[in-house]
């Protein structure tokens, strides 16, 4: 293997460590970001069922008013029943009096109906409640994890950042960038080595994504030392198995 090759060896072998390590920061980050949407979700939805309630309330209270209109309109009636001055006079305001007093039975029957509803409504919006309460905690104890464990791994992370820049000394600013490419499909991995699945058949394939590798790919690798060969399906780099030379 070339000085280049070895060098992007080394360069992986930090890159892994530095790629988990971010990936574990991230994801932290991506949980606290999961439980901030659920809270929004929650906070809209105590909106919403609050909304209602209120709708409720405010139906209820217009039927309220009606019955009281129309308890009002049978008590006129009942004194202009008294003061009547015929029988048929008498029966007329009767008739609607008593239609009044079923109307308005009717619509006692309606509020109760509608104060059932609304100790529904208001159940609901308190469990909405004590979930947004209970995700409000979860945030915030998903946010302390977050923090803690980036702060914690703050003097690890700069740590591995250097040794990386270190690595990456020397190695061809074109090199790098192929490597950078492949590290952002592969979590890190760039390199790949490749191998023989079959001692007996001269047959390669790339370690990383098991897919062939041309006879004259893996020649080059073993001739030319630092010739910089990709894999045609994944774009990590390649190189030789140095044990398959031997063999």
């Amino acid at each position: 293997m070339g000085a280049s090759l070895e060098a992007l060896q080394t360069l992986q072998q930090v890159q892994i460590k530095l790629t988990a390590l971010r990936s574990k920061i991230e994801a932290r980050r991506k949980q606290v970001a999961v439980h901030r949407r659920k809270f929004a979700e929650l906070e809209k939805q105590v909106t919403a069922r609050h909304d209602t309630v209120m709708k409720q309330r405010s139906a209820i209270g217009q039927v309220e008013l009606e019955i009281k209109s129309r308890e009002a309109e049978v008590t006129k009636l009942r004194n202009a029943l008294n003061t009547s001055k015929s029988n048929k006079e008498y029966a007329t305001i009767l008739t609607q009096m008593n239609t009044d007093k079923a109307d308005s039975s009717k619509l006692e029957d309606r509020v109760l109906q509608m104060m059932t509803e609304l100790d529904r409504l208001r159940a609901e919006h308190d469990l909405v409640v004590s979930q947004l309460e209970k995700e409000r905690q979860v945030v915030l104890n998903a946010e302390q994890t977050a923090e803690a464990f980036a702060r914690d791994s703050h003097q690890e992370l700069s740590a591995l950042e250097a040794q990386r820049a270190r690595a990456s000394e020397g190695i061809p600013s074109s090199v790098l960038q192929v490597f950078e490419r492949a590290c952002e499909r592969h979590e890190g991995e760039a390199l790949a080595a490749v191998i023989q699945p079959h001692p007996k058949r001269q047959e390669y394939i790339c370690d990383g994504c098991n897919m062939g590798v041309t006879l004259e790919q893996y020649l080059s690798l073993l001739h030319s030392r630092d010739d910089m060969q990709c894999c045609q399906s994944c774009g990590r780099i390649l190189y030789a198995d140095l044990s398959l030379a031997r063999s």
